[in-house]
């Protein structure tokens, strides 16, 4: 073995370990991604079923409505509360799941 193939092959051999120490942290992270993303789909079902129990759709302007008085802003502003967590939880994963949701997001259908 020449020298040089000697030296390609030690830093074949330290990235290979460099992979090896980080793919379980990316497997992790993986999975925390995947049970943030679950908890705020639980949240989103969960506002879903709250607007379509106690809202409706305003036939003039297609606005989610919860009619009039303070029974009706506190059934708003609880729409908005768990939308917000969602959104905050989604805020947690990391960079590179948050990309590829943003991506999704985007597609047409």
């Amino acid at each position: 073995m020449v020298d040089g193939e000697r030296v390609l092959l030690d830093k074949l051999k330290l990235a290979r370990a460099i992979l090896d120490r980080y793919a379980p942290a990316q497997d992790a992270e993986r999975e925390r991604d995947a049970g943030i993303e679950a908890a705020a789909r639980w949240i989103d079902t969960r506002r879903d079923d709250f607007d379509r129990e106690h809202g409706y759709e305003d036939p003039d302007t297609g606005a989610l409505e919860y009619g009039t008085g303070p029974h009706a802003e506190a059934k708003r502003e609880y729409s908005f509360e768990l939308a917000e967590i969602a959104e905050g939880l989604r805020a947690l994963k990391s960079e590179a799941a948050r990309a590829q949701l943003d991506a999704a997001q985007e597609k047409p259908e």
